[in-house]
């Protein structure tokens, strides 16, 4: 096995600082190391061109390095501050009128219909230009689920900024926004918005929707059964609003996930799909004509998906590769990998926080450097055909693993323990309901009667949905798990070193892996000897009330309104983070510790009492003595008064759900201010959280 260095990719030499200066300028924000870089960037140059034709000096050639590094360094910070989106907000009076374009068609979310816009413009007494990306839900309704790309609406602008989770380790879904470039949403009813134009003009985006669509509809009318056609519009042709919210929850639970997005296992499933397509080109006097049909039907399929980065970097390889051998130039696949990431990078440079670009970079980046180390027949030399697939399907799944299942546990928080043999069992029958689905669309294309393979199809998928399901459902399936970035950075050196001891089939960096190892372990022991920070909050969320206690000994309580079995998902990231052991306290339930108590409607925390207030009314009865409460939580359940509690209670201070109705809760306030109560409304202050420390 030849040994790979750096003289083999030198596409890592431009993609490693354009992707460094991305991130450094996304931390730091700042102009002044753009002007570094590029003055840096610049002498470097001088320095190389001074030295004329001469040979290159060691001076010249680092002089060149020097240059070339600055330089993409420099690109990747100007790139990143250049998609930066605006956060100007166009003049607003009560008669404005904003002119948003449809940028994306609307997909179904729980119970809105989302998009992306851009408003253009603004009216009131002047037309006002702007560009301001935004997020609307708009409720579900037939006249919003039909607008397209570039439609024109009118809506009077109420803006929100979208805010960044008050939950100390929750998903900094308003900084995952930001890096997509946008900063406000918006919710509309049918009445608050409507359809100034469709648009005449389509755009190469435009006709690729539609296109998409034309596919995702041929594929019904193949006689499918919805749930099927639902799950192969989203493999197939990137088509993923219809898919049923059991099928995304079993393949996530068994590893799976990456099936239901168009991927480059995917597209290379329909590379070897155009491949067979195009064989009669072999014969032709046109050299590489066949390559070269392939090639061009895989970008149209890029395109008609979606253009994900997953397909985008795995058609740059394959663009890449495929041109290397018209040209007789040898080009391994990852010098085309590190091809692609700079392209994509250079294009789009907040792709690279995104979660999907990160996993699919790392599992191909994997499956290159380590499989052809873990492939045992190949090492051996094994000529069995059966055996030799066996093995290097085997490779293939463990190195992808291995460089994405600590990277997906840092975002998602938990691991699918049976990820490993659900993809060797399951991601090889792919290919069938594909290819079968791929024939049906054909035959219904060219008016044939496709039922029998139509049924033939069905069995297939459902044979991969059901593989899904029983994976999903054997004990254990998922754990949690809490990883955090020092943990990634650390477990990727190890990676490395691996690779590198097997590259050299030497020892001498076994140490640095057994020292990475014990710094690592170091770290944990470091981080489960902390104790937990003693919290007492309640989140402002809408749709059901939940109270979060903990202290220092890792001691947590839950109690909430929600009708979830089990423990709510409130809090989740917050209690994974310390390892709590965690309770959820019931009307009934009398739980205690040293420093926190709860027997339903009273909580203790630290000494200080907490009054539960929910709908079950018998529980507030009048006491012959005033208790004194420092803190009444008022949930959407409780339908009596302030007063009424006042009569039983020496209330300090109360504390309104987001989830009470804002006319109720205007009222309640009021009443708190009569009674001279203070009072936290969480929709409009934001979480609660007691801030005595403990």
């Amino acid at each position: 096995m030849p040994r790979l260095t750096i003289a083999h990719v030198p596409f890592a030499r431009l993609a490693l600082p354009l992707a460094a200066g991305i991130a450094l300028q996304n931390v730091f924000d700042t102009h002044f190391a753009i002007y570094l870089c590029g003055g840096i960037a610049l002498a470097a140059t001088a320095i190389y061109v001074a030295g004329g034709r001469e040979p290159l000096s060691t001076i010249r050639r680092y002089a060149l390095g020097i240059a070339a590094t600055a330089a993409m360094l420099c690109c990747g910070m100007a790139g990143m501050e250049a998609a930066r989106p605006s956060t100007e907000l166009p003049p607003v009076s009560e008669s404005t009128v904003a002119i948003a374009r449809i940028e994306e068609q609307p997909a179904k979310r729980r119970h809105t219909l989302q998009t992306r816009a851009l408003i253009v413009a603004t009216d009131d007494t002047a037309m006002h230009a702007c560009a301001l990306p935004v997020v609307l839900y708009l409720k579900p309704s037939y006249t919003a689920s039909q607008l397209q790309r570039g439609d024109l609406i009118l809506f009077r602008p109420a803006l929100e900024p979208i805010k960044s989770p008050e939950l100390p380790y929750a998903f900094d879904f308003a900084r995952y926004m930001r890096l997509q470039g946008v900063t406000h949403s918006q919710y509309l009813r049918d009445d608050e918005w409507q359809l100034s134009a469709r648009t005449d003009r389509l755009g190469l985006r435009d006709h690729a929707q539609h296109l998409q669509q034309a596919c995702v509809e041929s594929l019904y009318r193949t006689g499918l059964s919805d749930e099927n056609a639902a799950l192969l519009a989203a493999v197939i042709w990137g088509y993923k609003n219809d898919i049923p919210e059991t099928a995304r929850e079993a393949f996530s639970a068994a590893g799976l996930s990456h099936i239901l997005a168009v991927s480059g296992l995917h597209t290379g499933i329909i590379a070897w799909v155009l491949w067979l397509v195009f064989y009669p080109l072999r014969h032709t006097p046109l050299r590489g004509a066949r390559g070269i049909a392939t090639i061009a039907a895989l970008w149209v399929y890029a395109f008609i998906t979606g253009l994900s980065p997953s397909v985008t970097r795995a058609c740059i390889m394959a663009t890449f590769v495929g041109a290397g051998r018209l040209l007789n130039r040898r080009n391994s696949t990852l010098n085309a990998l590190f091809g692609s990431a700079t392209f994509v990078l250079a294009i789009a440079p907040q792709q690279l926080f995104d979660i999907g670009f990160q996993l699919s970079y790392a599992a191909v980046t994997g499956i290159v450097l380590l499989a052809p180390h873990i492939d045992v027949a190949r090492r051996m030399e094994c000529r069995h055909a059966v055996l030799s697939w066996l093995s290097g399907l085997l490779a293939v799944s463990v190195a992808a693993q291995a460089a994405t299942t600590v990277l997906a546990a840092f975002y998602f928080h938990y691991i699918p323990v049976w990820s490993l043999p659900a993809n060797i069992l399951l991601v090889p029958l792919l290919p069938l309901p594909i290819f079968a689905a791929l024939l049906a669309q054909l035959g219904e294309a060219m008016q044939i009667p496709v039922a029998p393979l139509a049924a033939v199809t069905d069995r297939l998928t459902s044979l991969l949905v059901d593989g899904a399901n029983a994976i999903a459902s054997l004990p254990g399936a998922t754990t949690d798990v809490w990883v955090t970035l020092p943990a990634v950075a650390g477990y990727a050196a190890l990676l490395f070193v691996a690779w590198r001891i097997l590259q050299e089939r030497k020892l001498e960096l076994l140490p640095v892996g057994l020292g990475i190892v014990i710094l690592m372990q170091g770290l944990y022991l470091y981080e489960s000897v902390q104790g937990m920070p003693p919290y007492c909050m309640v989140p402002a969320t809408k749709r059901h009330t939940t109270l979060l206690l903990g202290d220092s000994e890792r001691n947590s309580l839950v109690i909430s309104t929600d009708t979830v079995a089990g423990i709510p998902r409130t809090g989740t990231e917050l209690r994974m983070r310390y390892d709590a052991r965690t309770r959820r306290v019931m009307p009934g339930d009398t739980v205690a510790t040293r420093h926190l108590y709860a027997a339903l409607p009273f909580v203790s925390y630290y000494g200080s009492r907490i009054l539960w207030l929910d709908d079950d009314a018998m529980r507030y009865q009048r006491r012959e003595t005033k208790m004194t409460i420092e803190y009444a939580i008022v949930t959407e359940g409780y339908r009596g008064k302030i007063s009424d509690l006042c009569r039983s209670f020496d209330l300090r201070h109360v504390v309104l759900a987001a989830a009470i109705y804002p006319e109720r809760a205007a009222r309640l306030q009021e009443e708190c201010r009569r009674l001279g109560i203070g009072c936290h409304h969480a929709d409009s202050a934001g979480i609660w959280r007691l801030t005595e420390r403990p």
